[in-house]
């Protein structure tokens, strides 16, 4: 029964160092990807159905150039559609991005898991349109946004391949915003354009700034 006991002490034990240190050269894999629909009606109130659908992916991979320091980067793409059969109106967002950070582990001993610090630095275009299908009036807005951005977070490796983690993303964000606007009818369009930049922190909303996750770790 001792010897046992030692035996799987000692699985245990290789098996938490093994969590230890995310080698060099190990590959980081992940992402995110959401999706939904929702019609609602109120006839009652306001004779009006609506209907939106939404989609959202974003791998992520990452390579660790020095032990528990990984580089890597990610796109993302986004597709929103709310339409109203009362106002009779169509409004449609599509969004693209892309982006690279740097990622710091720091292993909490043996026992499986890590505090991080992460910085990136990415770009982002939408394009929205807001149609109204009665009159043909149209209205397109064209954001293009650099941010860069940092947050802490905190992994647990489930498994030698296995790593759940969560954070506060984009804890700090400064970013340049430029706008494109256009407004009118087909053919007889006004174009206003702005640009600015920004500082902000996710701890004012903090609860749809925190997140849960997961990364897939292939190590060498």
């Amino acid at each position: 029964m001792k010897k046992m006991l030692l035996a799987v002490s000692g699985i245990i034990s290789l098996s938490m160092s093994a969590h230890a240190q995310i080698a060099k050269k190990s590959v980081l894999l992940g992402g995110d990807l959401g999706f939904a629909t929702q019609k609602t009606d109120e006839s009652i109130a306001t004779d009006d159905k609506r209907k939106l659908n939404s989609f959202f992916i974003s791998p992520t991979i990452g390579i660790a150039i020095k032990e528990n320091l990984v580089v890597g980067g990610s796109i993302n793409y986004r597709t929103q559609t709310d339409k109203s059969e009362a106002l009779d109106y169509r409004n449609k967002y599509d969004g693209y991005g892309a982006g690279v950070f740097v990622r710091r582990y720091k292993p909490i001993g043996k026992s499986g898991f890590y505090v991080f610090g992460q910085a990136g630095l990415g770009v982002q275009q939408t394009k929205q349109e807001i149609k109204d299908l009665g009159t043909s009036a149209i209205e397109r807005n064209t954001i293009t946004s650099i941010a860069a951005n940092a947050f802490p977070g905190i992994s647990f490796a489930v498994s030698r391949k296995f790593h759940l983690e969560s954070g506060f993303n984009n804890l700090i964000t400064i970013s340049y915003t430029g706008e494109k606007r256009e407004q009118g009818m087909a053919g007889n369009m006004n174009t206003y354009k702005s640009s600015g930049f920004g500082l902000t922190t996710s701890l004012s909303n903090a609860q749809s700034a925190f997140y849960v996750g997961f990364r897939v770790l292939l190590a060498k």
